[in-house]
């Protein structure tokens, strides 16, 4: 996401992002509803939110 490393996130904001990702997917490959979310995160190529963002904040921070 754009702008993720300058803006603060909270808990709530952050668990809301990662149930509507593993909404996305589990639509997108057309798994059931109790599919892994570590396989549905290893089949589409997606890390997790939060290491998405301590990845663009320290990118930010290094300059």
């Amino acid at each position: 996401m754009y702008g993720m490393d300058v803006i603060a996130w909270n808990e709530s904001e952050i668990d809301k992002l990662k149930v509507g990702q593993n909404r996305m997917g589990t639509m997108a490959l057309n798994a059931p509803r109790y599919t892994a979310v570590e396989a549905l995160r290893g089949d589409m190529g997606w890390s997790s939110f939060r290491k998405r963002l301590v990845k663009a904040t320290l990118r930010y921070k290094r300059g």
